[in-house]
């Protein structure tokens, strides 16, 4: 199951929400919560992910909660060049 937080003037993503079942002897289904949140970047002109935020449930090793934090964002360019043999 899944959310999308959507701002309704631009269509743009901010949040998304992933929810996964998973059999557990503890309280039956136990869902495993992926978030992520995402803002807008002046200088690369596009969304970018600043946060991301994850929980697994686990009865035998203890549940495990998770945060990663995303910045200094950069553009880096690619140039390619191919050569076609006759």
């Amino acid at each position: 199951r899944g959310r999308l937080w959507i701002e309704g003037s631009t269509g743009r993503v901010l949040k998304t929400e992933l929810r996964l079942g998973v059999q557990s002897a503890r309280a039956g289904l136990d869902p495993i919560e992926i978030v992520v949140s995402f803002r807008w970047d002046e200088q690369l002109d596009l969304l970018v992910p600043t946060e991301m935020r994850e929980f697994y449930p686990d009865v035998r090793l203890g549940d495990v909660r998770s945060m990663a934090t995303y910045g200094r964002f950069r553009r880096f360019g690619v140039t390619t060049t191919e050569v076609l043999e006759k």
